[in-house]
């Protein structure tokens, strides 16, 4: 009784090949994880990029049907001629974008690498 007793007096936390094992179960848990969550992080920014491109692309046609100002510097559309092929500009964030026009009708609007036009 009393030899048990010691062993379980001295025997205290984990042993080291436990830790070995979990530790080892954690990498492989974060070696499968951290590409599926990275996927998800660059399909999350391309489909915000192509929101934002969409965006753009009915600011400006709503603001050259209307003669409105620019949307994002404020400058009038309404003087814009026909023959201008392209407007670029760059957001407050600092990113720039790029929008294609043909014969006064947007054609497509570049976001930060993302492409939207009204197919």
């Amino acid at each position: 009784m009393k030899a048990e007793l010691r062993m379980k007096k001295g025997k205290k936390g984990f042993t080291l090949i436990e830790l070995v094992v979990v530790i080892a179960v954690l990498g492989i848990l974060a070696a499968i994880l951290v590409p599926i969550i990275g996927g998800f992080i660059t399909r999350a920014t391309a489909a915000r990029d192509q929101a934002n491109a969409r965006n753009l692309y009915n600011c400006y046609a709503i603001a050259i049907a209307t003669g409105a100002t620019d949307c994002v510097s404020g400058t009038n559309l309404s003087a814009v001629p026909t023959s201008v092929v392209a407007l670029f500009g760059t957001l407050p964030s600092g990113i720039r974008y790029n929008v294609t026009v043909t014969s006064g009708i947007i054609q497509s609007v570049t976001f930060n690498g993302q492409t939207y036009s009204r197919s």
